[in-house]
């Protein structure tokens, strides 16, 4: 029963989209990549220290549903500063991609139907 379920689950579009771009790349055709949605800047010296920092220090564990608390913190400040928005860390969330920040916005809002 359980196998036939499985085979209800279709691979991402956006990812299959995606590998067929990066192989028309590959094969020479000039091609604007509109699908994953991929950052274009190179990740900041002090966020990639952190990064490691936090593998060194083993906080590699699953931690709040809205987001590590420190970072929310952070991003409140910055929104204070930068953007003359103030947001408390409580009204923050951070998600891992557009994909799972729009789930988890319209299964909190829609109901059932």
């Amino acid at each position: 029963m359980l196998s036939s379920r499985l085979n209800n689950i279709t691979p991402s579009y956006t990812i299959g989209i995606s590998s067929k771009v990066r192989d028309l790349k590959a094969s020479g055709k000039n091609i604007i990549d509109l699908s994953i949605g991929e950052p274009d800047l190179t990740v900041p010296n002090a966020a990639i220290q952190h990064g490691i920092n936090s593998l060194n220090e083993n906080l590699t564990n699953y931690d709040l549903v809205p987001g590590l608390k420190i970072l929310r913190n952070e991003l409140s400040k910055k929104l204070n500063l930068e953007n003359d928005c103030d947001y408390a860390p409580e009204e923050i969330v951070n998600s891992s991609g557009a994909k799972n920040a729009i789930t988890n916005a319209l299964l909190a809002i829609l109901n059932n139907g």
